[in-house]
């Protein structure tokens, strides 16, 4: 593999600048206008291929990995690099170190990323989780130019939640609830030495994970039990003896739906439900949209005494049949 640090004579953990700075004066000493030799135009080619891959931060990091992978390989002996970690897995290794004929290998420590990953809040409305509409979460993260160098950016994703596609595990507390979605690879980047299995040192590439806790703004009457959608509608007495009153309900998914309630033998518990317009439950089913009615007693202050008498009497002759 071209050692493209080697060409431009800098070190494996030279900074930017210096890497600049070296294909700057041998650009300007191989450059075909100061030099017109058949070596020089090559070695002009080379130093710029080297500065085309070590000058962004990107390729050199791919470019870094690669050459890692590489040395390791030239460093397993007969067998290629994936044959010779599959045999070390058959072997059961979990010590320290393991022999393989005459040669010692020890095991590297491999870094851990957890203080990389991000965690944020967002509070998005819960139709929008139902139906599946965009939702943009903005966070700021850092990533690495080199190592011991980060630049701080913003980073705006959208995320898209179906609830009626897939059972997420909602937290329900009262009439607050959220869930957790966690983002793999797009927490902060950072770039580490460490030693490998032989002991020489190389770059390891760490991105965190982003953990975002919604925060599911739950309209008023509106809870939620597994998969069921719950919606508790306060409707006045009249509507529920009278049999020429209907019930008119708008859910939160802009659907309407029209009840007649005929003079229920008990008023309590009243309610209707609406197959497969719920969330997608731990089964795997879609649950209901449930609608729950509770009836308000009406206000009798204004009613007069004579009246009053009468209802009171009608209705105690109704009990007592």
């Amino acid at each position: 593999m071209t050692d493209y640090y080697k060409i431009l004579g800098v070190s494996n953990n030279a900074s930017s600048s210096e890497v600049k700075k070296a294909y700057r004066k041998l650009a300007l000493k191989y450059h075909p206008d100061k030099n017109d030799s058949p070596e020089a135009e090559n070695l002009f080619k080379q130093v710029a291929d080297a500065y085309s891959i070590l000058g962004d931060s990107s390729k050199r990091k791919d470019y870094d990995m690669s050459r890692a992978r590489s040395n390791r390989r030239a460093r397993g002996g007969g067998m290629n690099f994936d044959e010779w970690v599959n045999d070390f897995s058959r072997e059961g290794f979990s010590g320290s170190a393991f022999e393989r004929g005459r040669t010692t290998y020890t095991r590297s420590r491999r870094s851990r990323s957890e203080y990389l990953d991000i965690s944020i809040e967002k509070s998005v409305d819960f139709k929008d989780l139902v139906l599946g509409s965009n939702i943009e979460v903005s966070f700021l993260r850092y990533t690495c130019l080199e190592i011991g160098e980060k630049e701080e950016n913003e980073k705006n994703i959208i995320l898209k939640i179906n609830l009626r596609k897939r059972n997420m595990n909602i937290v329900c507390s009262g009439s607050k609830a959220y869930l957790n979605v966690k983002v793999d690879g797009m927490g902060s980047e950072d770039i580490v030495p460490r030693p490998n299995i032989w002991g020489h040192e190389e770059v390891e590439h760490l991105c965190g994970n982003l953990n975002v806790k919604i925060n599911i703004d739950l309209p008023e009457g509106i809870s939620i039990e597994d998969g069921d959608v719950i919606h508790n509608v306060t409707i006045p007495l009249y509507k529920v003896i009278f049999e020429d009153e209907s019930i008119s309900v708008d859910t939160i998914f802009d659907k309407s739906y029209s009840a007649e309630i005929n003079s229920p033998s008990l008023i309590n518990g009243i309610s209707f439900s609406i197959p497969n317009e719920g969330i997608k439950s731990k089964s795997g089913e879609v649950g209901k949209y449930i609608v729950k009615f509770d009836v308000e007693s009406p206000d009798l202050s204004e009613i007069g005494e004579l009246k009053l008498k009468q209802l009171k009497s009608h209705l105690m002759a109704q009990y007592n049949k």
